[in-house]
């Protein structure tokens, strides 16, 4: 060696030793702070919320708190998942009525939240042995988890999933060493857990089964050992088995009713199994799955034993949940409802790695790793993707981000074969588990945040769409015209006027015509339309209230009322006197398509009849088929063909006494998007009144 070289080679070592005297916690507070600057650029993107009614119902919840109730649209909550609003209730004392401002100060305090998953994954890493740099890496892996765009979200997935880490980390701790101290921080970060999502409300039952495991089920041992944590489950259990499950649970009551499909939870559980390696990352499963299997067979410590133990039975328990509610009719993915498995992946590779000494452990992950080249092979995730299949997954809206640029097909195969070829690369690295085991974590964490730009991508997409469709602050709010009511017409978007009611608090109340769905599970008043068009309550009173008009499959016009805005798919109205609807047309999209079926109703004026003309104009886009409408009405009976590139304009004449409806069917319907079932283009019909 040349004099020069071994200068080189002593400034390197001299580099080396300088970066690795940094101490780890210094680094992993850097990783910190990076990610919760990052989740707030990331959220500047998130313009609006779009996963409703979940976002109104947590933002309005917050609302109430901060004035001292815990009421929707006036209605008492019985919300027993309320920790995130209160968390949020002191920013809207700081904001006002400021919604826009409240909204990015949510995301705030989300992101910081979410960015402390960190700790308690480093805790647990280091409890079962890992050296500091490597419990440093899986903290780095639970900060790039595509799951972790929920920060931007006002929901309670952020604040949910660090504490339900938080509580894993310290029932390890305490199945490791059975102090009562331990316990109750167990207990205490469990019920915050719960508080922020009811689903965790199983992690003291996992804990007790971990507890069985860990004392290899001597049952007078387990009892001894945790009979503080035992007393202090049983009595929160008694207390609410007294007042009854339905009251403790409110809005979530509807899970006593649930079926039991064990057929339907089974394909479920192996559904969601299979795609959570996905969402894991994919190359760390193989020896994962050795880790969680040998850390409960053949544990090297009781730490490992308690975390394994703890972590297999919250897996089990977690998705008989999400099989049981998706086989009860949600048919999608919940990775949303299993976040808390992901951040435990890279400790139980940690666990697994070193159980690689010996040939036949390295065949064992070379074989599970080829098993998942041909998983990879043989299931596509294109069928997982389509229409609201990934609306829970964050994963599975990044693969169709990759679908998006690169074709429906062709992103799927780039997918399938880049799982082929992690799970080569798990497979190569299995056979040189010092090297392997820095490079799959570092294989991982690239995984991971790919994924997530994909997703972030596909989140800013939507919630761009949403903003420009549903508007933002301001709409009602802006117009000062006091409490002003919704009119859900037939066939109303319930995201849509969730979206309204999220920035708008001056909406107070929902009114519900027929064919209209539930907004949410907090109230709406029924109304119909009296024969001269006003709009009349339950208990027979007329609304003479402001109107916000929802039109999404609709459009209305009124007398008695002046008309202040209108937007693609609302219209918001002032009274002059009693509104009165004139004409209504149900069954037109905003974008101007006409449903299947149809109708079209004009109302006599409030001093008489209403003479003149209905103007119709059809159209389709060029290249369609031509198509026949049958329209049916008081002295109408017509067979209409329509043809691409040649509009069909109908004057129909009209004297209108009473409620006046043409009824208008397509013989060949077809879908467009959003799997919506449509006919031909129309105008909005317009009635020409002669004097």
């Amino acid at each position: 060696m040349t004099v020069d070289t071994a200068a080189v080679v002593a400034r390197r070592s001299t580099a080396l030793a300088r970066v690795g005297a940094v101490p780890s916690r210094l680094v992993l507070g850097g990783l910190i702070g990076l990610s919760f600057v990052l989740r707030l650029v990331v959220a500047q993107r998130h313009t609006s919320p779009r996963l409703l009614p979940d976002e109104y119902i947590y933002s309005t919840l917050a609302r109430s708190l901060s004035h001292g109730e815990l009421a929707i649209r006036g209605q008492p909550a019985h919300f027993p998942a309320f920790l995130e609003p209160l968390l949020a209730a002191p920013l809207w004392m700081i904001g006002g009525n400021d919604v826009e401002l409240i909204y990015r100060l949510t995301q705030g305090m989300h992101a910081f939240v979410v960015s402390l998953v960190a700790i308690p994954v480093y805790v647990l890493a280091r409890r079962i042995g890992a050296g500091e740099w490597t419990a440093v890496a899986c903290s780095a892996f639970s900060l790039a988890l595509p799951a972790l765009v929920y920060s931007s979200f006002i929901t309670a997935d952020a604040v949910a999933l660090t504490l339900a880490i938080g509580a894993v980390a310290a029932g390890t701790a305490a199945l490791d060493r059975p102090a009562a101290r331990a316990q109750v921080t167990f207990l205490v970060l469990a019920g915050l857990a719960t508080l922020s999502r009811i689903q965790y409300v199983v992690l003291p039952l996992a804990f007790l089964a971990a507890a069985l495991v860990v004392e290899r089920g001597r049952l007078r041992r387990t009892v001894a050992s945790y009979r503080v944590l035992l007393v202090l489950t049983l009595v929160p259990v008694i207390a609410a088995l007294a007042v009854g499950p339905k009251r403790i649970l409110g809005y979530y009551s509807a899970v006593t009713s649930l079926h039991f499909d064990p057929l339907a939870i089974g394909h479920w559980i192996l559904t969601d199994a299979f795609l959570l390696t996905y969402a894991a990352g994919w190359v760390l499963i193989p020896v994962a799955l050795i880790g969680l299997v040998l850390g409960v067979i053949r544990p090297q410590s009781r730490a490992e034993l308690a975390f394994t133990a703890l972590v297999a039975s919250l897996a089990g328990f977690l998705l008989l949940e999400a099989a049981v509610y998706a086989a009860n009719g949600s048919d999608r993915f919940q990775e949303r409802y299993l976040l808390a498995l992901l951040p435990l992946v890279p400790v139980l590779f940690v666990v697994g790695a070193r159980r690689l000494d010996d040939r036949r452990s390295i065949l064992v992950a070379a074989s599970l790793s080829a098993g998942l080249f041909v998983l990879a092979a043989a299931v596509p995730l294109a069928p997982y993707t389509v229409l609201f299949s990934k609306q829970d997954s964050p994963t599975l809206q990044a693969v169709y981000r990759l679908e998006q640029a690169l074709g429906y097909g062709g992103g799927s195969l780039a997918v399938g074969i880049a799982a082929g070829g992690l799970a080569l690369i798990a497979a190569a690295c299995a056979w040189r588990p010092r090297l392997g085991t820095p490079t799959l974590l570092a294989v991982a964490i690239g995984v991971l945040a790919v994924a997530t730009v994909a997703d972030s991508q596909y989140d800013s997409d939507l919630s761009r769409a949403a903003f420009r469709t549903f508007g933002g602050a301001g709409l009602v709010d802006g117009r000062q015209l006091g409490d002003v009511s919704v009119l859900e017409t037939p066939y109303s978007s319930r995201t849509q006027i969730s979206a309204q009611l999220f920035w708008n608090a001056s909406l107070t109340r929902i009114l519900k015509m027929r064919d209209s769905p539930e907004v949410d599970a907090f109230g709406s008043t029924p109304v119909n339309v009296a024969p001269d068009g006003r709009i009349r309550a339950a208990g027979g009173r007329f609304v003479t209230a402001p109107l916000l008009v929802e039109e999404y499959a609709s459009w209305a016009t009124f007398d008695g009322a002046v008309l202040v805005h209108r937007t693609v798919d609302t219209s918001l109205w002032r009274p002059d006197g009693t509104p009165r609807l004139s004409m209504l047309v149900i069954g037109r999209y905003f974008d101007g398509w006409l449903g299947s079926f149809s109708d079209v109703t004009v109302w006599p004026r409030a001093d008489g009849p209403r003479r003149g003309t209905l103007r119709l104009a059809f159209s389709l886009p060029a290249g369609m088929p031509a198509t026949t409408l049958d329209l049916r009405g008081p002295g109408v009976r017509r067979a209409v063909r329509v043809a691409a590139g040649s509009p069909t304009v109908l004057d129909l004449p009209a004297v209108v006494r009473r409620p006046w409806r043409i009824h208008i069917r397509t013989r060949r319907p077809f879908l467009v998007d959003g799997g919506r079932l449509v006919s031909v283009h129309a105008k909005v019909p317009l009635f020409i009144e002669r004097s």
